[in-house]
């Protein structure tokens, strides 16, 4: 079993991405837990909450992924710095990272997309490329450990792609 940091936006984040991605790592034997930049509930953009721990909480040190949840009050998260450095850091430690919407605009600005191939929400597909990514179109995109989505209706093939890149459970 792995464990997944769910990063969200304090406010705003498109509720499918989070409900639906999590779901499927928790179906699939994955512990998750749920972060923001700030603790306590998080508003989605849809009519859902969440109950977030901060982020620079002692419990968001051990993970085996590291996954942001889209949605438009992820601009909120694009520049953030502490941020960043557990996205560099996940990356340098080989762990699995992923983004899906708007997220993959805080992976292109930390700076781990460059050479990568990924997607992003189509609007932000320029920033990407500008940023040293190879724009895939929508759908979900998997480099490596580096997993991305464009959009909700991805959010099922996000999860699963997830998945596919955490080591899998035995028994026995």
């Amino acid at each position: 079993m792995s464990r997944v940091l769910i990063v969200v936006p304090p406010e705003r984040f498109r509720d499918e991405e989070l409900f639906v991605t999590q779901g499927v790592l928790e179906d699939a034997g994955h512990s998750t837990l749920v972060a923001s930049t700030q603790a306590g509930t998080c508003p989605g953009s849809r009519g859902g909450s969440v109950m977030a721990v901060d982020l620079r909480s002692p419990q968001c040190v051990e993970f085996d992924a590291l996954v942001l949840i889209g949605g438009g009050g992820t601009r909120l998260l694009f520049d953030n710095d502490e941020l960043h450095e557990l996205i560099c850091s996940a990356v340098r430690e080989g762990k699995v990272v992923a983004a899906i919407c708007l997220a993959p605009v805080v992976l292109a600005r930390a700076g781990v997309l460059a050479g990568r191939r990924a997607t992003v929400a189509g609007t932000f597909a320029t920033e990407l490329e500008r940023r040293g990514a190879t724009y895939t179109g929508p759908g979900v995109c998997v480099d490596g450990k580096v997993v991305t989505a464009n959009a909700p209706k991805a959010s099922q093939a996000f999860g699963e792609a997830i998945v596919g890149t955490l080591p899998s459970l035995s028994c026995g």
